[in-house]
C-alpha cells in the first residue's frame, strides 16, 4: 500500500465510526504486501528495505532492521498506540525493536520501550503519549529484521470497562458488585473447580470487545453470544478442555454500540472481556509460484477460519505433491490462527521425495516448519514438535522411521533431558541392525551413529521407557563407506558420491593433515547447507574443476550464513581443482539471492585451480587479521560476490561477472564489496582477467571501510562503469580504492593517468586519487603482502612435474619418489605411492600421470609413451665410475632400476 493516510476511516463489522476528529493524527506506513519504494516515504525515513519474495527466507517487505537499520517519523501531539508489524527475515530467530523518542535530531535517544520477542511477523502495541512526537526504532536483538507495518492510532474515549470473573472453587457466590455498571450476571455457584452452572450475562458494549472464556470438558454444550435482537452472532466451543489446566477460548465481537447476552455452557469456570480496538486487513491467498488465486477481508484478531481454497486450485506436475497452507516463515496456516494485520498465505507444492545413493536427508527435528507429513522418506510415530531447543518429543515405544537408499549412515542428535533409555534399530525385515545404549547424552546435541550395510530398506529406530527428545535426523546413503587409502593417505571418495564425500569429510576434520580426493563428477548435496570443514591442514583435491561440489538450497535461506555450500573454520586449509557451486535459484529470489559458495572463517587458506560459481556473496572471506590466497582458477557472481574481511590476495584468477537477469546480458555487477579492519590490507587482485555477461560492471562498492587494489587487470569483455567504483559506501567510506594499469585483451592501457574519485557516505565523504603510480604499487606486490604473515603461499601451490623412467604394457616406472595420479584421458585410474604401478595397460588408449606437490593437488600431465620412454635401457650394465644414483650418490656399480651414467638417465634391468 504505502501510504500514509491523512484522512482515515476506523472500519469495523456493522458500524463505521467517524475519524474527522483525529484524521491529521492517523499515520500509517503499510509495506505487507509492497517494499517502499521512496525513501523518506511520506515523512518516513529509513535506512535501507527489503523486498523478499514469497518462499525467500520469510518472504517479508519493508524496512531493514539489521546493526544499521533505522527508521524514524514525526506525529503529532497526541496520545495513542503505536503498532509495529515486524519479524525476523530468516527462519524462526528471536526479534525485538526499540522505540525511542528525540528532542530534534533523529537518534537513539530516550528509549520508549521494548517490544517482547517475536520468533515470526507479529504486530506489537505500544502506547505514546502526546509529548512523545519524534519517534525512532532500531532492532534490539542481533539477527536481521524487517519492520513490516508502522500504524499510530489516536486514543479514541471509549465507555466500556474491563472486567474479569473468576469462578474456580468460590466458597461464596460472586460478588457482582464488582462488575461494571451494567453487566448483569446470572447462574448458581457449584463451589468446585467447574464454577457456575447456568451461567448467563447481560452486556452493554459501546464498540469491539475481545471475550476470553474459560473452558470445561464436562460441559455438553457450546457458549453463544446473542446481540440485542435476539440475533446469535457468535459461539465459542468450551467443551474441549478444563479452564484450570490452561483451555481457554476466544471471541471477538466487532460491532458497535449494543447489548450482548452471553449464555454460557453447563459449566463456567472463568470469564473476561477487553475493549479492543479493529483493523482491517486483508487475507491473500496464492499458489505455489506466487500468483495471487483469491484475497479476504477480515479485521486483526480474527480467526483465519478453514481456508477456502484447495489443492483443486492448483497446477503441478505428476512429480509433484501438494503439503498445505503456509505463511512466508514456513509455518502451516490453521483456522485458529489469529491474524495480526495482512496476511499473505501460500500453497506448499514440493516434489516427491526419493532415497538415492549419494543422497542425504537432513531431517532438522528443531525447527517448526518440519513436518514429517511432508516427506515422503521419514516417518514419526508417537511424537510431536516440542519446540526448538529440544526438537521433537517421543513418547514410550515412540518410533522414527527413515528410508535408505542401501549402505547408509543415520546420525541422530540427541538431548540431554531424554530417559536414560536405549534405542534400537530394526531394519523392514526386523532385524536388529544395533542398539543404541541411551538416548540420554550428558552434552545436549551429541549424535549417536548408526552404519546399515545392506539393500534398500526402512529403518525403524523405536524409543523405549519414557519420553525422550530428538534434535534432528540425518541419512546419509553412500555406495560405499569411505576410510583413509593408508597406502596414499587420501580418502579417495567414489565419484558422485555426495553423502560419501560429507562422511569422509566428518572423519577428516577430526585429523591433522587429511588430505580428500575427488574424482571428477557432480557431488550433489541438495539442499544441504553449511558443511563444516574444519581439519587443521586439510587438503581438498579434484580430478579436475570438473569435480564439482555443489548445493542447492531453497531460496527461503538465502543469506550468508544461512545458504552456504561450505562453511570453514580450518587453519591451514587447501583446495585445488576443484568447483564449488550454490545452485540457489538467483534469479528466483526476489531482490537477494545470497548464496556463499564459501564461506571462510578460517586462516591461511590456499586455493590453486578452484572455481567458485554463485551470484550473490559467492566468496565471503570472514575473519579479521586471517590471511587467504587465490591462483588461477575463476570466482563468478553479480552482486559483491566477493566479499568479506582479512587480507585476500587473488593472482592471475578470473573474475566472471554474470547477468543481473536470467534472460540477456543485463544489469550492472559489482564485483567486490570488502569490508576491511584497520590492521588489514584487504582485497589484492594482481594479473587477473575480466570477463563480462551482464550490461555493466564495476570494481567494488564499500561494506566497510573498504581496502580494494587492482593490478595490471586484463578487461576481456564487457563496459566498466564510467565511475570505475560504486562511490557510495554501505555502511561508510572506501578507505582505499586504488587501480594500477588496467588493459584491455589486446594490451592496450585502459586505465587513466589520474583519477580523482569522492567516495560518499553519511558518516563522511572521502576523496583521493585512486591511481597508483609504478612506485606505489610496489606496495600490493605478493612480497610486501605476506611480508608480516610468516606465510608463503606459493610454495604450496607450486605444481611438480611428473617424470616418466619407462612404461610397458603391464608397468609404469617413475623417476622419483612420490604420489602419482594416472588418468586415462579424462578417466580417474588409480593413486599410488613410490616409483612403480603395475596395471594392464590398453596400448590403444591414452594415459597420462601427475605428480602430487606438498599439500597433494596434482600438477599438469605427462604423457605416458609406452614406445619410448626417453631413458635407455641396458642389461645388468656394469657401472663405470660416473654413476649415480637419482639422489647424487656415487655408485660403485650399477643398481637395478635408473641410475645416472654420463649424465644421462639409464634403466637397469
Amino acid at each position: 500500500m504505502n501510504k500514509r493516510f491523512y484522512s482515515f476511516l476506523f472500519a469495523v463489522i456493522g458500524l463505521m465510526f467517524s475519524a474527522s476528529a483525529f484524521a491529521q493524527d492517523e499515520l500509517i506506513w503499510d509495506y505487507t504486501e509492497t517494499a517502499p519504494s521512496a525513501n523518506p516515504d511520506n515523512g518516513l525515513t529509513y535506512a535501507s528495505k527489503v523486498n523478499d519474495a514469497t518462499g525467500t527466507k520469510n518472504g517479508l517487505k519493508g524496512i531493514k532492521m539489521n546493526s544499521s537499520g533505522y527508521c524514524y517519523f514525526t506525529k503529532n501531539a497526541v496520545e495513542g498506540t503505536l503498532k509495529l508489524t515486524f519479524g525476523p527475515r530468516d527462519g524462526s530467530k528471536e526479534s525485538a525493536l526499540d522505540v525511542f523518542t528525540y528532542a530534534e535530531t533523529p537518534g537513539a535517544e530516550t528509549l520508549v520501550a521494548t517490544t517482547p520477542l517475536v520468533t515470526e511477523c507479529q504486530t506489537v502495541s505500544i502506547e505514546l503519549t502526546a509529548e512523545q512526537n519524534n519517534i525512532y526504532i532500531q532492532r534490539n536483538t542481533a539477527n536481521e529484521q524487517v519492520l513490516c507495518k508502522i500504524q499510530f492510532s489516536p486514543k479514541v474515549a471509549r465507555t466500556f470497562k474491563d472486567f474479569e470473573i473468576n469462578l474456580v472453587n468460590l466458597s461464596a457466590p460472586f460478588d457482582t458488585t464488582t462488575l461494571p455498571e451494567g453487566v448483569v450476571m446470572e447462574g448458581s455457584n457449584r463451589g468446585d473447580s467447574h464454577g457456575y452452572d447456568n451461567f448467563k450475562l447481560t452486556i452493554p458494549v459501546d464498540g469491539p470487545v475481545k471475550f476470553t472464556i474459560g473452558g470445561c470438558q464436562y460441559s455438553k454444550t457450546q457458549g453463544t453470544f446473542v446481540n440485542s435482537k435476539g440475533e446469535t452472532i457468535g459461539s465459542v466451543d468450551v467443551t474441549s478442555g478444563c479452564y484450570h489446566n490452561g483451555a481457554i477460548v476466544e471471541y471477538v465481537y466487532t460491532g458497535g454500540k449494543d447489548v450482548l447476552t452471553y449464555n454460557g455452557a453447563e459449566y463456567s469456570p472463568y470469564f473476561k472481556a477487553e475493549a479492543v480496538e479493529i483493523t482491517p486487513c486483508v487475507v491473500t491467498f496464492k499458489d505455489q509460484n506466487g500468483n495471487v488465486i483469491g484475497k479476504v477481508d477480515a479485521n486483526e484478531g480474527d480467526a483465519l477460519g478453514e481456508i477456502p481454497y484447495s489443492e483443486k486450485d492448483l497446477t503441478y506436475s505428476k512429480s509433484e505433491v501438494f503439503r498445505g497452507w503456509v505463511y512466508a516463515s514456513g509455518v502451516k496456516a490453521k483456522a485458529t490462527d489469529l491474524l495480526t494485520g495482512n496476511t499473505t498465505i501460500s500453497a506448499l507444492v514440493t516434489p516427491f521425495e526419493y532415497v538415492t545413493v549419494g543422497s542425504v536427508q537432513n531431517y532438522k527435528l528443531t525447527s517448526n516448519i518440519f513436518y514429517p507429513e511432508d516427506h515422503e522418506t521419514i516417518n514419526i510415530e508417537g511424537g510431536y514438535y516440542h519446540e526448538s531447543q529440544h526438537g521433537w518429543a517421543i513418547a514410550n515405544d515412540g518410533k522414527v522411521s527413515v528410508q535408505v537408499a542401501g549402505n547408509a549412515q543415520v546420525v541422530l542428535g540427541l538431548c540431554v533431558y531424554s530417559k536414560n533409555a536405549p534405542i534400537t534399530c530394526t531394519d523392514a525385515a526386523g532385524n536388529v541392525v544395533k542398539t543404541i545404549e541411551s538416548g540420554y547424552v550428558e552434552t545436549d546435541g551429541t549424535t549417536a551413529v548408526v552404519n546399515y550395510e545392506g539393500e534398500a530398506t526402512t529403518l525403524t529406530f523405536t524409543f523405549a521407557q519414557g519420553e525422550s527428545y530428538l534434535h534432528s535426523v540425518v541419512v546419509y546413503n553412500v555406495k560405499d563407506f569411505v576410510k583413509k587409502d593408508e597406502s596414499t593417505g587420501y580418502y579417495i571418495i567414489p565419484k558422485g558420491d555426495g553423502a560419501a564425500l560429507l562422511l569422509a569429510l566428518n572423519s577428516a576434520n577430526s585429523e591433522e593433515g587429511a588430505k580428500l580426493f575427488l574424482q571428477d563428477g557432480v557431488y550433489d548435496l541438495g539442499e544441504t547447507v553449511g558443511t563444516a570443514v574444519s581439519g587443521k591442514n586439510l587438503s581438498i583435491i579434484g580430478q579436475s574443476s570438473k569435480a564439482i561440489i555443489k548445493n542447492a538450497p531453497s531460496v527461503k535461506v538465502e543469506g550468508l550464513g544461512s545458504a552456504d555450500l561450505l562453511y570453514n573454520t580450518a587453519e591451514g586449509l587447501y583446495m585445488q581443482n576443484l568447483t564449488l557451486q550454490n545452485a540457489l535459484d538467483y534469479y528466483a529470489a526476489g531482490s537477494a539471492g545470497r548464496a556463499c559458495a564459501f564461506h571462510d572463517k578460517g586462516n591461511m587458506t590456499a586455493c590453486y585451480d578452484v572455481v567458485l560459481d554463485s551470484y550473490q556473496d559467492t566468496y565471503y572471506s570472514h575473519r579479521d587479521g586471517a590471511y587467504f590466497y587465490w591462483e588461477k582458477g575463476a570466482i563468478m557472481g553479480t552482486v559483491d560476490y566477493m566479499c568479506g574481511g582479512g587480507n585476500v590476495y587473488y593472482n592471475g584468477i578470473t573474475i566472471k561477472n554474470r547477468s543481473r537477469e536470467a534472460s540477456g546480458s543485463k544489469g550492472d555487477c559489482t564485483i567486490n564489496a570488502p569490508y576491511t579492519a584497520a590492521a588489514d590490507k584487504g582485497y589484492v587482485y594482481e594479473s587477473c582477467v575480466i570477463e563480462t555477461e551482464s550490461q555493466t560492471f564495476n570494481l567494488g562498492r564499500s561494506w566497510a571501510d573498504a581496502k580494494c587494489a587492482y593490478l595490471n587487470t586484463t578487461i576481456k569483455s564487457g563496459k566498466l562503469a564510467d565511475s570505475r567504483w560504486t562511490l557510495k559506501g554501505m555502511n561508510s567510506s572506501a578507505v582505499s580504492f586504488k587501480e594500477y594499469k588496467t588493459k584491455d585483451e589486446t594490451g592496450n592501457t585502459t586505465c587513466p593517468s589520474t583519477y580523482v574519485a569522492t567516495f560518499t557516505h553519511s558518516k563522511g565523504d572521502l576523496t583521493y586519487e585512486t591511481i597508483l603510480s609504478d612506485e606505489e604499487a610496489k606496495a600490493y606486490s605478493y612480497e610486501s603482502f605476506f611480508a608480516d604473515s610468516n606465510w608463503d603461499p606459493k610454495s604450496l601451490t607450486a605444481q611438480v612435474e611428473a617424470k616418466v623412467a619407462s612404461a610397458s604394457a603391464t608397468q609404469l616406472t617413475m623417476a622419483e619418489e612420490g604420489t602419482y595420479l594416472v588418468e586415462c584421458g579424462s578417466e580417474y585410474v588409480a593413486l599410488f605411492v613410490g616409483t612403480t604401478f603395475s596395471n594392464e595397460f590398453d596400448a590403444a588408449k591414452t594415459y597420462t600421470v601427475r605428480k602430487a606437490n606438498a599439500r597433494g593437488g596434482f600438477g599438469e600431465p605427462t604423457a605416458i609413451d609406452f614406445t619410448s620412454t626417453g631413458i635407455k635401457s641396458v642389461d645388468n650394465a656394469d657401472a663405470p665410475a660416473t654413476v649415480y644414483d637419482l639422489n647424487g650418490r656415487k655408485l660403485s656399480t650399477a643398481k637395478k632400476g635408473v641410475n645416472i651414467v654420463g649424465g644421462k638417465k639409464v634403466y637397469n634391468k
